[in-house]
């Protein structure tokens, strides 16, 4: 599940039933699916192709450049990009500075820390 306070923030992706990635839109205004990324790992090949991409981008006026468009250039490239779910956890954002505050209450407040911890041990309950 997604921490979806801001809908415009999130980098949805599609991909097919092997969880072959098709494609990765940066903050739509109307996400084709209710998900985001949140953990990339990556090879050797993907980090040549993303130094390739730094060095030559020069991003659209008013538009940063963002890895999600690395994301896009690999599998153009042909290179194996796989996207995996992970429908029993969460995702809070902490790569906006809203996102830091939100979390950062929530774990301050012993009410919503606790809270976490008995969503989180029902969610591993549920796994065995």
């Amino acid at each position: 599940m997604t921490d979806r306070h801001d809908v415009a923030a999130t980098v949805p992706w599609m991909r097919e039933g092997t969880a072959r990635l098709l494609a990765v839109v940066d903050k739509p205004q109307v996400p084709p699916a209710p998900n985001t990324w949140g953990i990339a790992v990556w090879s050797g090949a993907f980090t040549e192709l993303l130094h390739e991409h730094v060095a030559a981008a020069a991003p659209e006026p008013g538009r940063e450049s963002v890895l999600s468009d690395v994301f896009a250039a690999a599998v153009a490239a042909g290179l194996r990009v796989r996207a995996l779910s992970f429908d029993r956890g969460r995702f809070h954002d902490i790569g906006t500075p809203s996102g830091v505050v939100r979390i950062r209450a929530a774990l301050e407040n012993a009410d919503a820390a606790a809270s976490m911890n008995r969503s989180f041990a029902a969610t591993e309950g549920r796994r065995t």
